[in-house]
């Protein structure tokens, strides 16, 4: 398995994150009941990322398209939104923001890196507006609390960074975006991100044993030891969002698998979390 995109849904009580190499969506409520389901067709299109939905359900990224999922008949159906992505290049991270507008980015596929992934935004009218360019692998999707900065990283071996931005939540317009954290004296490197109440962005640093907190400005406020070597994105859930939940990456070749990697993770909050806004397409 190789675990990302963890979600909490309190309309569904539990975490929904996706299986990348295994083609599948999962829901695991907090006592560890999980539910799966595969993805559609004969070519299993890799599962990507998922955000909630206002109107009910999710939208799931498969590969480099977009699924609206109804969990009460566990069906994907294709959205008619055609994106003009890099070659070769698949979605990756997500996030959605005030206004319900989704924000997603893409990779290259592998271990390679082509400058060329794209972070974009789909509108509510059905428009793709391009926000950022000229990056390996787009991660770190968040915002503050009010909106109005917009944060995401390059994960890529050769960069691990992570940017801020001005951000107008009625427009949807990104302003010039500035360095936030610098990974070159810190382990691993900045996958996926969460808010917390106080305004603190929570990171997964891949390929380390950490999950870092930020301070608005900057700050490393505090580091949080896990179990595994490749936490990928945490989200906060629970009663009073108090609850840390971590998504994992699978096993690296020739590792021993040790019943860990892979999968999702929960611990109790230092701080409570912010639920996530609904996409409001």
């Amino acid at each position: 398995m190789f675990g990302e995109s963890a979600i909490w849904s309190e309309a569904d009580g539990g975490v929904w994150w996706v299986d990348m190499h295994g083609h599948a969506l999962l829901l695991t409520r907090p006592d560890g009941t999980t539910r799966l389901w595969k993805t559609p067709g004969p070519e299993l299109p890799w599962a990507r990322a998922v955000v909630l939905r206002e109107s009910g359900g999710l939208l799931v990224a498969l590969s480099d398209r977009l699924h609206a999922f109804d969990p009460v008949s566990g069906s994907f159906s294709l959205l008619p939104i055609t994106f003009d992505l890099p070659r070769g290049h698949l979605f990756n991270d997500a996030a959605v923001d005030p206004q319900g507008r989704l924000i997603i980015g893409t990779m290259l596929p592998g271990r390679g890196n082509d400058g060329r992934a794209i972070i974009v935004q789909l509108d509510l009218d059905g428009r793709v507006r391009q926000l950022a360019e000229g990056m390996g692998t787009t991660n770190g999707l968040a915002f503050s609390p009010d909106g109005r900065t917009i944060y995401f990283s390059d994960s890529q071996v050769d960069v691990r960074k992570l940017w801020a931005a001005p951000y107008d939540p009625a427009t949807g317009l990104m302003g010039q975006s500035r360095l936030f954290i610098d990974f070159s004296n810190l382990p691993g490197k900045p996958d996926g991100a969460a808010m917390d109440s106080e305004g603190c962005l929570w990171l997964a640093a891949m390929a380390s044993r950490w999950l870092h907190r930020f301070t608005s400005d900057g700050r490393l406020d505090l580091s949080l030891e896990l179990p595994i070597d490749t936490p990928t994105r945490p989200c906060f859930g629970g009663p009073g969002l108090a609850t840390l939940f971590t998504t994992s990456g699978g096993l690296k070749s020739g590792e021993t698998d040790d019943g860990l990697k892979g999968g999702l993770f929960q611990m109790k909050s230092p701080v409570s979390g912010l639920a996530a806004w609904a996409c409001r397409l």
